[in-house]
């Protein structure tokens, strides 16, 4: 449901809005807060089995046009439960493109450029985040389709349409997230491709407020 999106959304990205002041009100001299910090990774999705459970609309149009719910649709973030082979398969994909320090306060209005380099040509569906959370020294609670499932999953970015990175070139994924109190959770994620010699071939921009 758009709540249960909205709300694990919330808890990956805008708890830092709320954990240090709790820390200055109510932690005990000498105590500590759990988590102590958090950062977020991303991941392009070459699967198209994720894509293929949201983007139903000309599978079940009945001859009706349906543009306007297919972009409202696309224009939203999903909770998912991404598994490793639906990720690309290189070896250094996983971009961690933000962090979260607890012992200080943290802004709730955030941005991340995150660029990949493509080998080979690739066809991306969208992209998957995830958190990690330490715990304590040595601890960490971890939401990565390489660790075992938790209840919290992963969140999966649909693309408005499949985005083919040529050999060489470069997927570049710009994210703007607005957790305040007064917003709740907005994301907008604007996403483009660059040829072998940097040229511009494709973009696309999704905004949650574009959703439901």
């Amino acid at each position: 449901s758009s709540r249960r999106r909205h709300t694990r959304f919330r808890n990956v990205t805008g708890v830092q809005t709320c954990a240090l002041p709790i820390s200055l009100r109510f932690l005990k001299p000498g105590g500590k807060v759990i988590p102590a910090s958090l950062t977020l990774s991303a991941c392009p999705v070459v699967s198209n089995r994720l894509q293929k459970e949201i983007d139903v609309w000309d599978r079940a149009s009945f001859g009706l046009q349906l543009d306007e719910a297919r972009e409202v649709s696309l224009n939203n973030m999903y909770v998912k439960n991404v598994i490793i082979r639906d990720l690309i398969a290189a070896n250094d994909a996983i971009r961690q493109y933000d962090a979260i320090n607890f012992s200080r306060k943290n802004n709730s209005i955030r941005r991340a450029e995150i660029e990949w380099k493509c080998r080979s040509e690739q066809c991306i569906e969208g992209i998957a985040l995830w958190w990690d959370a330490l715990l304590a020294p040595g601890i960490t609670l971890s939401t990565s389709p390489h660790e075992p499932l938790t209840h919290w999953e992963q969140i999966y970015l649909p693309f408005l349409r499949p985005l083919t990175v040529p050999s060489g070139g470069k997927l570049r994924l710009d994210l703007h997230s607005d957790t305040r109190y007064s917003v709740k959770v907005n994301l907008v994620w604007k996403t483009r491709v660059f040829d072998a010699n940097g040229t511009l071939i494709a973009e696309q921009e999704q905004d949650m407020r574009k959703g439901w």
